[in-house]
């Protein structure tokens, strides 16, 4: 019987087969499918390490970041300069941002803060702008509660931070394929395939951001990489090709089999067991 209960408490791993194996080409892989894909396992692992931490009265900020200069670079070494702030004002609370790119080609981030003790907006934005001299605009600014974490903080990463990346002739089978025609324009300078590629999703064309602009940033999470994706959702993923194959035979040898789904005990997941929710802080800072 004691066996029976620890099992019934612990999380497991569901294997859901796929009806027909899925072949992943790996010879198409460039840098910036590269930066999006690791955007979308910090985002995962960054919030199944928050959402322990989260208690219905918790206060959630959502925030946008901007420049005012439409230069890239202008982004570079500013979200770390504004995060060491946050951490000196507020301590270890969990944050988490992701660079996009605006039509103008400037670098704008978004941004999610768990347990800042702004009470208001308009005190959030006050502090904000204190600490964020690179924008002309008021920094744009809502506020939610552990309650929408719970009920929506997780469609919401997968809008903002999950773009969908299906060719523009498939989204728009109406279009014509012309890039004068499409309603997003390539940057300045940028290329035919630059601009192609910008045409499919803007906010996340990587392979315009300069690579001394980070794709996220987050606070230190509590556990390892490893522990967090054991409580993630993953696909099973194998090789047909045979030992020692050259690389060329490998790289075209990878197939998705089977959903791998995590699937916690009634109690919740055992991740964030024995820990309590943030504590509220007093004050706000300036």
């Amino acid at each position: 019987m004691s066996d029976r209960s620890v099992f019934l408490n612990v999380c497991r791993t569901m294997s859901r087969p796929l009806e027909e194996p899925i072949h992943l080409d790996l010879t198409q892989y460039e840098k910036a499918a590269g930066r999006r894909r690791r955007l979308r396992r910090g985002i995962d692992r960054w919030y199944a390490d928050t959402s322990h931490k989260v208690g219905p009265r918790t206060r959630v900020w959502l925030l946008a970041l901007t420049f005012a200069s439409p230069d890239p670079l202008a982004a570079r070494g500013a979200i770390r300069e504004f995060w060491h702030s946050y951490r000196e004002t507020f301590g270890a609370r969990p944050y988490f941002s992701w660079a996009e790119l605006q039509k103008r080609g400037a670098v704008h981030y978004h941004a999610i803060c768990v347990g800042a003790p702004w009470k208001t907006e308009g005190q959030a934005r006050r502090w904000i702008a204190a600490h964020w001299p690179h924008a002309t605009i008021t920094p744009h600014v809502q506020r939610r509660d552990g309650n929408w974490w719970k009920e929506n903080a997780g469609r919401y990463v997968k809008k903002y931070a999950k773009k969908s990346w299906e060719p523009w002739e498939k989204r728009h089978p109406e279009s014509s394929g012309d890039l004068a025609n499409r309603s997003i324009a390539p940057a300045p300078g940028a290329t035919y395939k630059e601009g192609r590629n910008w045409s499919v999703h803007p906010q996340q064309a990587y392979e315009l951001l300069p690579r001394e602009i980070r794709t996220f940033e987050s606070n230190r999470l509590d556990h390892s990489s490893a522990d967090l994706d054991a409580h993630l959702d993953a696909w099973d993923i194998v090789s047909t090709a045979p030992p020692f194959a050259p690389f060329p035979v490998r790289i075209r040898s990878y197939w998705i089999i089977a959903k791998l789904i995590h699937t916690p005990p009634r109690r919740g997941c055992t991740l964030g067991q024995n820990t309590a929710p943030l504590q509220m802080l007093s004050g706000a800072g300036p």
